[in-house]
């Protein structure tokens, strides 16, 4: 009896560790690290909630405490984007938080576009050879992070 009850907490310390450090999608990794009232922008094949019209697909705005009812309303989610207000620095700690390699880092004039890979994000692209999973740009006090890049305006 006593091996069992060793065998199964071993097994939830195992399952646990690897369930926190297993890369989760990039709507899980926002609720935790941005702010619940960042704006949200989906960009999907269909809905059936209020969009956008983007040509190839549909762009659905919520905000971050809201998405997973949004989500659940949208199929074929080509990307998503979190956008809200604060400063420079905080794209360094977002970064930080995430543990993000940075793949491309460029600067025009006071917008910063930084696209890389985080381990905590799973899906991603090849983007000029190199693969990406994430994208964050500052302008003007807003910081936006989209997954796997960043498919409207910032």
């Amino acid at each position: 009896m006593k091996r069992f009850i060793v065998a199964a907490i071993l097994t939830v310390v195992i399952l646990g560790t690897l369930g926190y450090f297993l890369p989760q999608s990039f709507d899980k990794v926002a609720t935790k690290y941005m702010p619940q009232d960042s704006s949200v922008s989906l960009y999907c094949r269909d809905t059936s909630l209020d969009y956008v019209d983007m040509g190839i697909g549909k762009k659905v705005t919520c905000r971050l405490s809201d998405y997973g009812k949004t989500v659940a309303c949208c199929s074929q989610i080509d990307g998503v984007s979190v956008s809200f207000a604060q400063s420079r620095s905080y794209v360094d700690e977002i970064i930080k938080k995430l543990n993000v390699t940075v793949v491309s880092y460029q600067q025009c004039n006071d917008v910063i576009v930084i696209c890389g890979v985080s381990k905590f994000i799973d899906n991603g692209i090849m983007l000029d050879g190199q693969y990406v999973n994430i994208q964050i740009a500052y302008s003007c006090g807003t910081v936006t992070v989209g997954s796997p890049l960043i498919l409207g305006d910032y």
